[in-house]
């Protein structure tokens, strides 16, 4: 034996133990425990809970059980008074956001009662997350509360911010919405993990896909999309190229120098969506 083939044989030996040890040491670990990387769960603080109660007069505890009796709590701001039909904004939240601290704001939209729910797992409500158990929730969610008394189903706008824009166009793929509003959203988080992750098999290792561009396709309900300029946690690019593929009419706002988490903050960005919001507004209102 040659000694170039023997050293082709050991080169070949090292690359095919890196490659295993890549794999179980890096890329089986990824694969399980991915829920924990994935979703960043939060608990709800009880004493700015109770300062917000405080403040916050038009404000409803919702606890809802799921069929596989798992509690899910949130909170309806500015519920629907007696006699009345109000028109209704479901908010689907961030990853690692307690809902329960938009609950000042959202009073501000005096007009809609607005739902505030947390995830399987996220503040006080039970069970654990995974894609497919919050599309179920989503669902559920919407098909109860359209169906409330003091809720105007033809008026109902989903609303999802960066982990939640993938939960709030499923609901929208499934279920017919006057309007859809997204905060950073992504393709999938398939191509978000393979940007921030290149050399990683992410398509072959990610359970949880939220593959929101497919069914954006499909949806006629007018969009607002709204993007951070320096968003550093899903490129730009992807939140851009998500609403150019999508069905119904779409205006894009991009809120300058702001990053992903402070996007909230930036000029204009809650006068954006209150705009948004008053397209549905009925023409006696």
């Amino acid at each position: 034996m040659s000694t170039l083939l023997i050293i082709i044989k050991i080169l070949a030996y090292i690359l095919a133990i890196g490659i295993l040890g890549l794999v179980v040491f890096v890329y089986l670990p990824l694969y399980v425990f991915q829920e924990r990387l994935l979703f960043l769960r939060t608990n709800t603080n009880p004493q700015l809970l109770m300062a917000i109660q405080k403040n916050i007069k038009q404000l409803q505890t919702v606890n809802l059980q799921t069929p596989d009796n798992v509690n899910l709590q949130g909170w309806l701001v500015n519920p629907p008074k007696e006699g009345e039909k109000q028109p209704l904004l479901i908010y689907f939240g961030g990853n690692a956001e307690d809902v329960m601290t938009l609950i000042p704001v959202m009073a501000k939209f005096s007009t809609w009662t607005v739902l505030l729910m947390n995830y399987r797992g996220y503040g006080e409500s039970e069970g654990q997350p995974s894609e497919s158990a919050f599309y179920q929730d989503a669902l559920q969610l919407f098909d109860h509360f359209s169906q409330q008394e003091g809720i105007d189903s033809q008026r109902i706008v989903l609303m999802g911010r960066s982990l939640g824009s993938g939960v709030a166009v499923y609901a929208a793929h499934q279920r017919v919405a006057a309007g859809v509003i997204l905060i950073s959203p992504y393709q999938s988080l398939v191509k978000v993990a393979q940007q921030h992750y290149p050399i990683v098999p992410v398509s072959y290792l990610l359970r949880h896909r939220f593959e929101s561009e497919k069914r954006g396709a499909e949806i006629n309900a007018p969009l607002l999309m709204i993007a951070a300029e320096h968003d550093e946690v899903i490129p730009i690019s992807q939140s851009l190229d998500l609403s150019a593929h999508w069905a119904g009419k779409v205006e894009q706002v991009i809120m300058q120098k702001v990053t992903h988490n402070d996007i909230s903050e930036a000029v204009g960005y809650w006068q954006t969506i209150e705009r948004f919001l008053n397209n549905f507004q009925r023409p006696d209102s």
